[in-house]
């Protein structure tokens, strides 16, 4: 029981259990039971202080059902209806509640529905684009009441069985279906309501913040700058934000713990500062505490300004905790203080526990602290005298600071990277090093000088600075991205594989003692079981219309290079750096009007039917059919014997298909079959 002091810190790590419990099945439970159970279990444990190991797992037992509960009553709350048919046509009226640039410079709004033409039972919120030019659309404010055409379709499935479920995140922000403006609507008015008004105050606050940032900057440096001042990432250019992608620094695009560590840090030391040059201040109060408070308070309007996201949502909670432990006069970075953080952000939001930035976030930060705990003695040494230490000297300690802390945050995210997004960054370490002293120095403190001054008109000459700063950021990173091999491709993982990584990770910062240790089994075989995770041979999309095979040397070939959004999520799931076109050149596909036909040693042969007419030959010789149209029950007048026969009917009712072929045997794997039926879910 040596650890008995750390078993506090495995709370939320049991709360995540089984809220990825709750998701991982394929059915809507019954959570109320789980509550039950909870209560049991944590009333239970009151009884057994003389048996610890039975009551300890008493309490991790009632954590998980706790965490069940909690995914399942987050659920009920929600509880909307997502669009359910193919596609719908109509007239929409209803009332904006956000609006947003994309990035290729479409309007994105979110529109409460009050009625919709030839649906009776809409959705209660969908998402809309506005591909035109109108400047009444253009010109789209929160508690607009708007009517106009649209077209709607329901939420995405995910790209293959497994794969990322982008609509189970839409049905969680509330959003029911997506779609597009079919001309400008008209407004018809404007909402009523104090929550209304905030919200059109809001933006236009962050308009005019953008506005004043783009016109003190050049395009880039301003599009940068917009983007962490406000969350507004619409005018970034495509090449910048791959350049910071490949060079490990798009993290500097979302606003998350690195930003709100790096504002409300320089606002609290400097007004700690400002407080301290006043002597009878210093003296006689606590202007620590008092600087921490006003840092807090400017974090949370850090917050409302940058539009509220989830991920500065989970910033502002982990940021909060350390200044409130700063007021109580408590230690601000300890695994508690992380773990407390975790715990509030699962209560509140347990569907972020399947989030990649939730998990990229903690992983970091459990890391640093890990780190901190275990060599806190050696760091504090090395800083207990840094008024002795020349200019080099403190530059050199800075940079080794800098270097250890991007090493040790970059190895404890990478494979929540490689998992969510098949990709890393080969010189992360060196885009971070370059760049992350001018974010810390010259880019968040001036741009909590500029906000300050704005009211004043006098923000030019920080967003002066600021610039320079984004101008080296944006040069680092170019640089580091024309080097050869700067991103490598990753395939794909079981979440088994990921689940076993984290809790060797966990095992290693949460324990102390040598135990810790035995968490390197756990991160073996996690890594093992990636890499010998099975890959499809054949994928079949939704529509029936695209189809990859697995070739010779391993790698998806394809039979056409569209619908290219799926094609290249199946070549990124393989950690392919083909573009879709590159995959479908110099293909083994043999084509005719009629119908396409793979046969590859080894492999089952494949007929991809364009027309009816095509079935009758291509049905004796094929092992698989699959056919554009929807042919239904006439199948069984064509006597069609192949081992599988899809039409798009088949597959629009189950998702993309999985093919696994082995020695003879076909084992289909489909989206829907993965999902289950869920609230978030098409009906089958």
């Amino acid at each position: 029981m040596r650890e008995s002091e750390r078993f506090g810190l495995w709370a939320p790590v049991f709360l995540g259990l089984g809220i990825l419990l709750y998701f991982s099945l394929r059915f809507e439970p019954a959570w109320g039971w789980a509550a039950l159970l909870a209560l049991a279990a944590f009333l239970a444990q009151w009884r057994l202080a003389a048996r610890p190991l039975l009551r300890l797992a008493l309490i991790a037992a009632g954590l998980a059902a706790l965490g069940f509960a909690l995914a399942g009553l987050r659920v009920s709350i929600i509880d909307h209806s997502p669009l359910t048919g193919e596609l719908s046509y109509g007239i929409l009226q209803g009332t904006v509640s956000a609006v947003s640039r994309e990035g290729d410079g479409r309007l994105r709004a979110d529109v409460e529905i009050e009625a919709l033409e030839h649906v009776p039972d809409p959705p209660r919120k969908v998402r809309l684009t506005y591909r035109g030019s109108d400047p009444r659309a253009l010109a789209l404010r929160p508690g607009d009441r708007i009517e106009g055409p649209v077209k709607l379709w329901p939420n995405s499935l995910p790209a293959a069985p497994g794969g990322f479920d982008y609509g189970r995140v839409l049905w969680f922000e509330g959003i029911g279906a997506g779609g597009v403006m079919l001309g400008a609507p008209e407004i018809q008015g404007e909402a009523e309501g104090v929550f209304v008004a905030a919200r059109r105050a809001l933006h236009a606050l962050r308009q005019a913040i953008g506005a004043r940032v783009l016109a003190a900057m050049s395009p880039d440096t301003g599009a940068v700058a917009v983007a962490l001042m406000t969350g507004e990432r619409a005018y970034l250019p495509q090449e910048v934000e791959e350049n910071l992608r490949a060079s490990g620094l798009a993290h500097v695009l979302a606003i998350s713990g690195l930003h709100m560590a790096l504002l409300t840090g320089a606002l609290f030391g400097g007004l700690r500062l400002l407080m301290a040059l006043v002597p009878r201040l210093a003296l006689h109060y606590p202007v620590k505490k008092w600087a921490a408070g006003l840092a807090l308070a400017g974090a949370a309007a850090y917050l409302v300004i940058s539009g509220m996201s989830t991920a500065t949502q989970r910033a502002f909670i982990m940021i909060a905790l350390v200044l409130l432990s700063l007021m109580l006069d408590r230690p601000a970075m300890t695994m508690r203080n992380v773990a407390l953080a975790a715990f509030a952000l699962l209560v509140l939001r347990p569907e972020s526990v399947l989030s990649a930035g939730f998990q990229m976030s903690f992983a970091a930060v459990t890391a640093l602290v890990a780190v901190y705990e275990t060599r806190a003695a050696q760091l504090n040494a090395l800083l207990a005298d840094w008024r002795a230490r020349g200019p080099l000297q403190l530059a050199l300690l800075y940079g080794a600071g800098l270097l250890l802390t991007s090493f040790i945050a970059g190895l404890a995210t990478a494979p929540f990277a490689a998992f969510h997004f098949n990709r890393v960054a080969a010189y992360g370490l060196a885009g971070n090093l370059l760049a992350m002293p001018l974010v810390a120095l010259l880019v968040m403190p001036f741009a909590v000088a500029a906000f300050a001054l704005m009211p004043f008109g006098l923000e030019a000459w920080p967003l002066a600075i600021m610039e320079l700063g984004l101008e080296g950021l944006l040069a680092a990173a170019a640089t580091v991205a024309a080097w050869p091999g700067a991103v490598r491709g990753v395939p794909g993982g079981p979440e088994a594989a990921l689940g076993l990584v984290t809790l060797g990770g966990l095992w290693l910062a949460l324990w102390k003692g040598r135990v810790r240790f035995a968490g390197s089994l756990f991160l073996a075989g996690g890594l093992l079981l990636w890499a010998l995770a099975p890959r499809p041979d054949i994928l079949i999309s939704e529509n029936a219309r695209l189809i990859a095979v697995r070739g010779e040397d391993g790698k998806l070939i394809l039979n056409a290079s569209r619908p290219a959004f799926q094609a290249s999520i199946w070549l990124r799931e393989e950690g392919d750096t083909r573009s879709p076109r590159a995959a479908a050149e110099e293909t083994p596909w043999r084509c005719d009007g009629l119908s396409c036909l793979y046969e590859a040693p080894g492999a089952p042969r494949i007929a991809h039917i364009k027309d009816e007419r095509a079935l009758l030959e291509d049905c004796p010789w094929a092992d698989i059919i699959v056919m554009e149209k929807d042919v239904g029950w006439g199948l069984d007048d064509k006597a069609c014997h192949a081992r599988l026969v899809l039409d798009y009917g088949d597959l629009s009712r189950t998702g993309t298909q999985a093919l696994y072929w082995n020695e003879g045997k076909l084992t289909v794997e489909t989206v829907r079959g993965v999902q289950g039926i869920r609230p978030w879910t098409r009906p089958w």
